[in-house]
C-alpha cells in the first residue's frame, strides 16, 4: 500500500549527501514527494538536474533551520493530499524498512505525533541521545559551560541503556536528524518555531506536542545513521556554533520553561563563562592550525 507521505532534506553546503538521500527515497514507495530545501550559498546549493523525478528543489533565504524545514512544508501544505511528513538531515544513512515502521507504528497507534528509528553513530553503535527527555533548568545549566558541565554532569536528559530494549520507547524529544510525524499534530503545533536559527527545534517541539497531550517514540526494532557532524560541523565555527546554541537554549528555558528572573539571569551568567571558553578554543585551534599549515577558519 503506497501511503501519502511527503519528505523535508534541508540541505546546507551539503549536496553530495542530499542528492544521495533523494536518490535513495524516491525509489522508496511510501514517500510521495521529496522538497530539498536548500539554504546553501550559490557554490553549495544543489542543481535540479541531480535531483530524481519525485524531488523538488525549494531556494529558501538562510534564515535557519526552523524556517528552512517551515518554508519547505508550507509548500507542501499548497500541494496538499499528504497524512504524514519525515524531516531529515542529509548526513543520514536510512533503511526503506525504517521508513514503512515509522509509518506502520503511526499508522497503528494514533495517540502518537513522532516516530523514529533508533539512531546509531557511524560506527555501528547506539546513540544514547536518539531520544532524550524534557530538559529542565539545571540540565541546561550544565551545558552552558564546560566547567559548570564537570561541575553539575552532563547527559542529564538521557535515558538509560536498559530503556531501549524494548520494541518502541517513549520519549519526551526525538533527535531531528530524520524523524516521522503525524501532519495534523504537527500542523497543530505550527511546526517549527522560526524563532531560533539552530539548535532546540526538537526540544521545543516535544513541549508543545506534550501539552497538547501527543506522544512521541523510538522504534528500537528498526535504526538509521546519522554521519554526526556532515551538514553543520565544518560550517561553523566554534564561537558561533555556541552563540547559537545559547541564544536557542536561552530562548528555550525564557519562552517555553517560564523560568523566573533569577534564573534566566543565571543562565546568562553562565553563557558569559561559555563564551569565554570558546573563544579561548577557537584562539587555540587557530595558533594550532597555523602552526600546522592548515587553514581552520
Amino acid at each position: 500500500m503506497t501511503r501519502r507521505a511527503a519528505m523535508v532534506i534541508l540541505n546546507h553546503n551539503d549536496t553530495g549527501n542530499t542528492v544521495r538521500l533523494c536518490r535513495q527515497m524516491a525509489g522508496c514507495d511510501d514517500i510521495a514527494r521529496i522538497v530539498v530545501a536548500d539554504n546553501s550559498g550559490p557554490a553549495g546549493r544543489c542543481a535540479p538536474e541531480q535531483l530524481p523525478a519525485k524531488a523538488e528543489l525549494l531556494p529558501v533565504g538562510n534564515h535557519g533551520y526552523a524556517r528552512g524545514n517551515n518554508d519547505a512544508i508550507a509548500h507542501l501544505e499548497e500541494i496538499g493530499g499528504f497524512d504524514y511528513l519525515f524531516i531529515s538531515n542529509p548526513d543520514v544513512i536510512v533503511p526503506d524498512q525504517a521508513v514503512a515502521a515509522c509509518l506502520d507504528f503511526l499508522d497503528a497507534h494514533p495517540q502518537y505525533a513522532l516516530a523514529a528509528p533508533h539512531m546509531l553513530h557511524s560506527d555501528g553503535t547506539p546513540h544514547h541521545l536518539t531520544g532524550w527527555k524534557e530538559k529542565d533548568f539545571v540540565c541546561d545549566l550544565a551545558y552552558c559551560s564546560g566547567v559548570l558541565s564537570r561541575l553539575i554532569g552532563i547527559d542529564r536528559e538521557a535515558y538509560p541503556c536498559e530503556y531501549w530494549r524494548t520494541d518502541f520507547s517513549d520519549v519526551d524529544c526525538v533527535s531531528g536528524s530524520f524523524f516521522a510525524a503525524r501532519l495534523a499534530p504537527f500542523r497543530q503545533i505550527g511546526f517549527f518555531d522560526p524563532h531560533t536559527f539552530l539548535f532546540y527545534e526538537e526540544d521545543i517541539i516535544g513541549f508543545k506536542l506534550k501539552r497538547l497531550g501527543h506522544r512521541a517514540a523510538i522504534l528500537n526494532c528498526v535504526s538509521f545513521t546519522h554521519l554526526e557532524g556532515a551538514s553543520i560541523g565544518q560550517s561553523a565555527g566554534v564561537v558561533r556554533r555556541y552563540c547559537h546554541m545559547q541564544k536557542s537554549r536561552l530562548y528555550f528555558q525564557h519562552r517555553y520553561k517560564r523560568v523566573g528572573a533569577a534564573r534566566y539571569t543565571l543562565l546568562c551568567a553562565a553563557t558569559c563563562l561559555g563564551f569565554a571558553e570558546k573563544l579561548l578554543k577557537a584562539l587555540y585551534l587557530k595558533i594550532s592550525g597555523k602552526q600546522h599549515g592548515k587553514k581552520v577558519f
